[in-house]
């Protein structure tokens, strides 16, 4: 078995971790709001028969973080769990930020939990959950309809309490990550779960492995150990980049949006950064809006007004209708509709095909007219309900801005060190415009850049494994 015996209630195994979780995050006495959405996700949870599969992943991320991967606070919406949050599977409190764990649990008939992990060692992780659970426990899922030899879904990984071979069929796969040969299943993606196998989606970000060789650099050359998810949101030379587009090697700085409108906006706050960075990921929307949000923020704009309830929903975003999360609130306080229900409608908006358009325009229906029965205006709902299908995931917004805004913190406070990493990066990659750019603005703070080689090692907390050492051309950028 994977899981330990006591495991074997999973339901009350996962109660009392998430309490012990919930104690930790939140205090020894819990509000009344901290106790119900506790509730709330745990029947959900147990009721849908998924306590295991919240079990491994947090086991899973457990095992990750002690063998020295990076992993993100949070990616996708399993950042609007309490839950997840209390088992340590995602570093973001859900209801710090007004996020939705029906968002993100019944978006889908089977949500899997995606974790974001730096790109260095992406390639590692199916042989550490191998070392931990068994090689006849892990596996990839074989995908028919890849046209290339991998013939699996790259960033999906399944887990197994039984051995796999012996529930479903299998082949042989090489595995372009680790370049070893993998089983794989044979198993449609999204039914994986119902044949007695968990599902974990990863992905492999270099930001994350810039960040990791930074504390690294930090720790070798200050002493100094950085917990990145203790670091201050409220930090004012953090801002300070932002406010005066100095944040050029922050992560999304180069994106146009980004660079052209964070310098006018003048962000003061995180929840002001997460806005602009979901304004960023609006599709086709996504310049229009900031200009809007730009003219409401300096006054320029009134402030559009609806009626006292929706008003208050959308007081965070200067009365624009921004997140998906916005919506399961205004679906379920203007027509009563359950936030479950607005999820899968959600999920209906995006999927594009027929037999969904038709349950799309059954939704409309739903929330138009029970929005009149409780005494709304029909304009009001036409409205909202046309606004709702240009919001994005508050949750992954949350998730994003989390990364710049430790990156932009790095850059604030270790100039030295996070540059010489993220030119070391893009130098390897012979990205030539972008170390010309990193290469200037180096010059402008007053900071000296010069190439060496010299040995590198890195490694995890691995049994009976060694640490890499190689030779590595290194830039090295120190102050004037």
């Amino acid at each position: 078995m994977l899981l330990k015996r006591e495991y074997e209630d999973a339901a009350r195994t996962l109660r009392s971790l998430v309490l012990k979780g919930a104690h930790h995050h939140y205090g020894k006495v819990l509000t009344d709001e901290q106790s119900n959405r506790i509730d709330m996700e745990l029947d959900a949870i147990i009721q849908a028969g998924r306590e295991r599969y919240f079990l491994i992943v947090g086991d899973v991320v457990c095992k990750l973080r002690e063998s020295g991967v990076t992993i993100a606070p949070g990616e996708g919406p399993s950042s609007g769990s309490v839950v997840c949050y209390c088992l340590n599977i995602t570093g973001i409190d859900p209801l710090r930020y007004g996020l939705s764990f029906e968002r993100f649990f019944y978006f889908t008939n089977n949500t899997a939990i995606w974790l974001l992990v730096d790109s260095i060692f992406k390639s590692g992780i199916i042989g550490m959950l191998m070392d931990d659970y068994g090689k006849q426990h892990v596996a990839r899922i074989a995908n028919p309809d890849q046209t290339n030899k991998l013939g699996v879904y790259p960033t999906s990984v399944v887990i197994s309490d039984n051995d796999i071979e012996s529930l479903m069929p299998t082949r042989i796969v090489k595995d372009l990550d680790s370049g070893k040969n993998i089983l794989a299943v044979e198993c449609p993606r999204m039914e994986c779960e119902s044949k007695g196998l968990y599902r974990i989606e990863y992905l492999g970000h270099y930001i994350l492995e810039i960040i990791r060789f930074t504390l690294d650099r930090i720790r070798q050359m200050h002493g100094i150990t950085i917990d990145i998810t203790q670091i201050p949101k409220d930090d004012a030379a953090t801002y300070k980049l932002f406010q005066e587009g100095k944040d050029c090697g922050v992560f999304r700085s180069d994106w146009p949006l980004i660079k052209e409108f964070m310098p006018k906006t003048k962000p003061q706050s995180f929840d002001e950064l997460v806005m602009i960075n979901a304004i960023n990921q609006k599709c086709g929307q996504c310049e229009e809006t900031m200009k809007e949000y730009l003219r409401l923020k300096e006054g320029e704009q009134e402030i559009k007004h609806y009626n006292s309830q929706v008003d208050e929903v959308l007081k965070e975003t200067y009365g624009l209708l921004i997140y998906d999360e916005q919506m399961i609130q205004l679906a379920n306080i203007l027509a009563d509709i359950p936030p479950r229900e607005t999820a899968r409608m959600y999920h209906a908006m995006q999927s594009k095909n027929k037999e969904e358009e038709k349950t799309l325009i059954s939704y409309e229906q739903k929330f138009v007219n029970g929005g009149i029965q409780n005494g709304h205006s029909k304009e009001m709902l036409q409205n909202l309900w046309e606004k709702c299908h240009h919001t994005v995931s508050k949750a992954s917004a949350v998730n994003v801005t989390w990364v710049v805004y430790i990156s932009a913190w790095l850059k604030a406070h270790y100039m030295a060190e996070y540059m010489t990493e993220t030119l070391r990066f893009f130098k390897s990659k012979n990205f030539d415009e972008r170390v010309e750019a990193l290469v200037d603005d180096c010059c402008k703070n007053g900071l000296h850049v010069k190439e060496e080689i010299r040995d590198y090692s890195i490694g995890v907390a691995r049994k009976g494994k060694k640490n890499k050492s190689f030779k590595l051309k290194f830039i090295t950028i120190t102050n004037n």
